[in-house]
């Protein structure tokens, strides 16, 4: 009898641990399902982002000189009327690029009224944006890593996680407040480590129904373009 009690107990042990690896190995394939499947996720939104580039790109090209000087005088009066422009004592700006909305009399706009002018300076070694100090924009500035018109390193980087207002450029945005850019995630990091109201700047062409996003990338407040003042989705 305890034989026989004892190969019971043997049995049921056996059954017991083959149930537990069953599970154990259900468990690790989910897991490992889950995993491919939110790279594939991952990829398959990158792939979409830069088909969206290269559309949004052609399309920066296509518009004329005239056409977007006349967006970008349209964009200036929509943020000048805004109640947060008014409000905002500390700005960060942007230098544009030929294919960016010319918002410079907006930041002659703010020296001329006294208020504390931030433009992004580029970190060669952290590869992020910092905001630095402007209080001239003929003598604070010089040509950039990339072309654009950014901080003399002489200017003094500010060490701030607020800015009441950033003013932020991209190749699109949608209704919810997502944002396509160029790709390295510059100001993706930079917004990370700021709060305050964010207003991404766009031409009409810009504003899309939908814009492909991860968990990094960072939402706009309002999205302000020739046409429209808009305030993103939650």
């Amino acid at each position: 009898m305890l034989f026989c009690y004892l190969r019971l107990c043997q049995i049921d042990l056996r059954l017991r641990c083959s149930e537990a690896c069953s599970k154990r190995k259900v468990i690790f394939q989910d897991m490992f399902k889950n995993s491919n499947d939110s790279a594939e996720k991952g990829e398959h939104i990158s792939q979409r982002k830069e088909l969206l580039r290269l559309s949004q790109n052609a399309k920066n090209k296509e518009l004329g000189c005239t056409e977007k000087l006349q967006q970008s005088r349209e964009i200036v009066q929509k943020i000048r009327h805004h109640p947060c422009w008014n409000e905002s004592q500390s700005l960060l700006g942007f230098m544009p690029m030929r294919d960016e909305p010319d918002i410079f009399p907006l930041l002659q706009d703010i020296l001329e009224r006294g208020k504390n002018l931030y433009l992004p300076q580029y970190q060669s070694e952290s590869k992020t944006y910092s905001p630095v100090l402007i209080r001239d924009l003929k003598y604070d500035l010089i040509p950039g890593k990339f072309g654009i018109l950014e901080p003399n390193p002489r200017c003094s980087i500010v060490n701030t996680s607020h800015m009441d207002l950033t003013l932020i450029p991209g190749l699109a945005f949608d209704s919810h407040g997502w944002r396509l850019g160029r790709g390295k995630g510059f100001y993706d990091r930079l917004l990370a480590k700021l709060d305050g109201v964010r207003f991404g700047v766009a031409l009409n062409h810009q504003w899309l129904e939908s814009v492909p996003h991860e968990t990094l990338d960072q939402k706009m407040d309002w999205i302000i373009t020739p046409s429209i003042v808009a305030k993103a989705f939650d």
